[in-house]
């Protein structure tokens, strides 16, 4: 915190002490796996683009399908060969990951929940949790070290 608050003045060399002790601290916290896969096949790319460029659409598989120029089953087949995940699966996480963005930017797990269509605020922490093995809470404090 204190490297990035700009009201206070810190010396050259007091930056660099704090900055090898949040590198240390950097160095003991789990890793979070922020990656997600999309896939070779191009009808599989032309559907994992359009969810990309509209992160907040909720259209169904069928009509993404459509737009992927595929049949359902070929999607869902393609998502399980090539992500290792469904279709489902996929978009909850490509959601949650989106979810670290707006969490990193100061969004309350409250907001960024309904946003995401959760029910309630409990089982979007859940889902979180289960995805990066952290709650949204615990998230937040690993990236103000």
């Amino acid at each position: 915190m204190r490297l990035t608050d700009t009201k206070q003045t810190l010396s050259e060399i007091r930056k660099q002490r704090l900055g090898l002790v949040a590198i240390d601290e950097l160095e003991v916290l789990p890793a979070v796996n922020a990656c997600i896969h999309s896939g070779h096949d191009p009808r599989l790319q032309r559907l994992v683009s359009y969810i990309v460029l509209h992160p907040k659409q909720s259209l169904s598989l069928v009509e993404l399908s459509r737009l992927a120029g595929a049949s359902v089953r070929t999607i869902e087949r393609l998502f399980k060969t090539e992500t290792g995940m469904t279709f489902r699966q996929w978009r909850s996480r490509f959601r949650l990951m989106n979810a670290l963005v707006q969490l990193s930017e100061g969004e309350s797990s409250t907001a960024v929940a309904y946003e995401l269509g959760y029910k309630s605020v409990s089982s979007f922490i859940q889902a979180f949790k289960i995805q990066f093995g952290c709650t949204p809470q615990e998230y937040n404090r690993r990236q103000l070290l």
